[in-house]
């Protein structure tokens, strides 16, 4: 067992990095609310496991470890008072 182990292991056949231009099937481990490793199939992931770790299996469903939605309208920013009285905006 790993000296730390994870809170969390998601097991997939469907994981997507980025850094790779396919899926691969393996694991994504989390560990305090952080992605602590990415293992592919045929790794040893028993040094993750401890007693108190959840397993989930996703099957072939997607995992995007990583991707976050900064979904945001900075356009908009400029329309707000605020920002027109802001001594740092744009002239």
């Amino acid at each position: 067992m790993h000296s730390d182990a994870a809170d969390l292991i998601l097991r997939s056949d469907a994981i997507f990095t980025a850094a790779r231009n396919e899926l691969f099937s393996g694991y994504v481990v989390i560990k305090n609310g952080a992605i602590a490793a990415m293992i592919a199939n045929g790794e040893d992931i028993q040094t993750w496991r401890g007693e108190r770790t959840r397993f989930i299996e996703l099957g072939d469903r997607l995992i995007c470890p990583g991707f976050c939605d900064n979904h945001t309208f900075f356009y908009r920013l400029y329309e707000h008072a605020a920002w027109r009285r802001s001594p740092c905006r744009p002239r």
